[in-house]
């Protein structure tokens, strides 16, 4: 950090790729290998691949007290995590709260995810652990075709817009539709 001032995209990366390097090192390039025929395979490989290595900079000062406050003190479950001088009670969160996690994610553990809901206030508040890692949670296409769906259900039933819960649970969500790619 005092060398560069930041935390070089790409030196987080492979930062990342080390927590599990025969996983996201060889693995998964053996299985793009095996499935190098299926286009729809290839195009979602390509998208992740294309998420994964698009990181900008970090400030070097921000990343370190990310790490020093969330992962190795865990300031903010414990409520003693101070933003703009305040600490924050989970407590004081009323609102509606959706929390998603991957049940494979190695950065963010679900056993840690899971602690989330009951040290907050809301009496609205619901867990969903998505059968995915990090990074599939954003982009893979099991995403854009299941979890999306059960996002928007939940922001659907609290709309505000006069509907009451069972009724919107009635609504059903038009998938969208993918675009085709033209293959050469």
């Amino acid at each position: 950090m005092e060398t560069y001032g930041n935390i070089p995209g790409d030196i987080m990366n492979l930062g990342f790729l080390l927590l599990n390097p025969a996983r996201l090192m060889i693995d998964k390039y053996v299985g793009f290998l095996e499935n190098v025929n299926n286009f729809d395979f290839v195009e979602n490989f390509v998208r992740m691949e294309r998420w994964i290595f698009d990181s900008p900079d970090l400030p070097a000062e921000t990343f370190r007290e990310f790490i020093t406050n969330f992962y190795k003190k865990n300031l903010l479950i414990k409520n003693e995590v101070e933003i703009g001088g305040k600490k924050v009670d989970l407590k004081k969160i009323t609102m509606p709260v959706l929390n998603i996690y991957g049940k494979y994610d190695h950065l963010v553990p679900p056993a840690m995810c899971d602690q989330f809901i009951g040290k907050i206030g809301s009496k609205d508040k619901e867990d969903l652990c998505l059968d995915t890692g990090h990074i599939g949670i954003y982009v893979s296409s099991k995403t854009q075709r299941e979890f999306g769906p059960k996002i928007i259900r939940w922001l659907m039933e609290r709309d505000g817009n006069g509907q009451d819960r069972k009724a919107s649970k009635k609504v059903r969500v038009k998938k969208p539709v993918p675009k085709k790619v033209k293959r050469k």
